[in-house]
């Protein structure tokens, strides 16, 4: 491959690397989610270690093939202001959900959009919970793992306002049966309409929303949970 020039991205992780490099993952506009070293960036000299920062956008180089690339520029691009208190947790929520759904050189340009306009919410203190709920609806979508909300699954008809619905991760809704009282995946339909919608003026209608989309999350993640959840509870 040949060498990448001031290729917008953004840091979603890093992790030590001998004892003055890091390995760091890199969220890019053109190539998606790629891996790369930093060599020496732990030390004071190093002409990336400033400018190698989560929650900005970045120009970044490198060169190299394979799995892993040599970082070689980093610049701070239009910096955006520093993100605090709970919108700092939610930005660390939102890197950690991105680093473990999203597959390697695979460019998502939408997506990359969606997730720098959230930032710059979370950088001004205006993003809210809707904004968050917004995301991670469009992420699934975007990857592949869109939810159903529309439509019942067994019956192909429209999902009704005033009906309750079972909603299964894998498949979608369906009319929740008199014998289902574990009420965990269950939904009202207004619900489900809102968050298709992105319509969350009632509250109810937002926590809904917010246990339909961290579970389907966490079907697809597996056993493993998110660290940055406890952050946001903390």
């Amino acid at each position: 491959m040949n060498p990448i020039h001031l290729e917008p991205a953004f840091l979603l992780h890093s992790r030590a690397y001998r004892n003055t490099s890091l390995i760091v993952d890199l969220f890019t506009l053109h190539h998606g989610w790629i891996s790369a070293v930093a060599k020496g960036i732990k030390s004071p000299k190093s002409p990336l270690r400033n400018n190698l920062q989560a929650f900005q956008p970045l120009l970044v180089s490198w060169c190299g093939r394979g799995e892993m690339v040599t970082l070689t520029q980093v610049e701070i691009d239009t910096p955006f202001s520093v993100i605090h208190n709970e919108q700092l947790a939610w930005g660390f929520y939102l890197n950690e959900l991105m680093y473990r759904l999203l597959e390697k050189h695979d460019p998502q340009p939408q997506l990359f959009s969606h997730y720098q306009n959230l930032l710059l919410e979370l950088s001004q203190a205006t993003a809210t919970e809707k904004h968050l709920r917004l995301f991670e609806r469009d992420l699934l979508a975007i990857l592949g793992y869109g939810l159903q909300l529309t439509i019942e699954i067994n019956t192909s008809h429209a999902i009704h306002p005033e009906t309750d619905y079972y909603y299964s991760y894998d498949h979608g809704p369906s009319r929740r049966a008199a014998e289902i009282t574990n009420i965990q995946h269950c939904y009202p339909g207004r619900s489900l309409l809102a968050l298709d919608e992105g319509t969350f003026e009632d509250p109810i209608v937002l926590k809904d929303a917010k246990r339909l989309l961290r579970g389907a999350i966490q079907n697809l993640l597996g056993n493993k949970p998110l660290r940055s959840r406890e952050l946001i509870r903390a």
